[in-house]
């Protein structure tokens, strides 16, 4: 998977997880690469190629890297980077702050106005 591709999918509150996510290739000499990059259930789902010749020490760091950067994202407004909460009544579940929530929620529920109290019916 390649960066640019990755942060076409996410917000941009994510993309500096995005980018560190990337970053381990260069610093890590036995990661090859990200395999895939997804949002499930609001959290940013990562994984590393995994080639045949790694040892166990490797496979852990790399698990550790993956769960590290989906505990991020679990807190992390996907929107605009702060403290955000995972939202379960949108279509699809996100991690949002209270105002990209607002924002988002109101794009995908109609509004109903309130019924007025006491309303006498109209006359015609």
């Amino acid at each position: 998977m390649q960066k640019e591709n990755a942060l076409e999918k996410f917000k941009t509150g994510w993309h500096k997880l995005v980018e560190q996510v990337f970053e381990v290739e260069k610093q890590l000499p036995f990661c090859s690469g990200v395999a895939s990059m997804e949002r499930e259930n609001g959290m940013l789902k990562v994984q590393y190629v995994r080639a045949d010749t790694l040892n166990e020490y490797q496979h852990f760091i790399l698990s550790a890297l993956e769960y590290r950067y989906e505990r991020l994202s679990a807190k992390q407004c996907e929107g605009c980077g702060k403290h955000g909460y995972r939202r379960t009544a949108l279509p699809v579940i996100q991690t949002l702050c209270v105002t990209c929530y607002a924002i988002q929620y109101s794009d995908v529920t109609p509004f109903v106005p309130p019924l007025v109290a006491n309303q006498e019916p109209q006359k015609d």
